[in-house]
C-alpha cells in the first residue's frame, strides 16, 4: 500500500491490523514500513477465555476437593521434607500447598 493511500485511509488500515492483517507501506514501490497486529499476551488470552466461557456451577467445588486432596497428600510432616515442582509458562500464584516448598519453573 502506498504511503499516500495509507494516509488517506488510516482508519481502514487500523481496522485491518486489528483483525490480524499486516500492512506494508511503500514509497516509490519500495517497502518503508509495516503495521502489524499487537501481540496479545497469554494472560490476555486467558482473561478473554474466562470472560467468554465462565466456569460451571461446580467448578469451585472441584477446586476445593482438589485442594483437600493436596492437603491430605502433603501432610505437615511430609510437607516439611517435600518439594513440589510446578511447570508453567504464565505467572500465577500457587497458594494451594500451604507449608510445602514449591518451585515454579518457566520454560526458557
Amino acid at each position: 500500500m502506498t504511503a499516500t493511500h495509507a494516509a488517506r485511509s488510516f482508519a481502514v488500515i487500523l481496522d485491518a491490523v486489528e483483525h490480524g492483517e499486516t500492512v506494508v507501506i511503500t514509497r516509490d514501490g519500495l517497502p518503508v514500513g509495516r503495521l502489524v497486529p499487537e501481540r496479545r499476551t497469554s494472560a490476555d488470552r486467558l482473561k478473554a477465555a474466562l470472560r467468554d466461557s465462565p466456569a460451571d456451577a461446580g467448578f469451585a467445588d472441584d477446586l476445593e476437593r482438589i485442594h483437600d486432596e493436596l492437603r491430605s497428600t502433603f501432610s505437615d510432616s511430609a510437607a516439611a521434607n517435600s518439594r513440589v515442582l510446578i511447570t508453567t509458562d504464565a505467572s500465577a500464584g500457587f497458594d494451594l500447598l500451604a507449608g510445602v516448598n514449591a518451585e515454579v519453573v518457566r520454560p526458557s
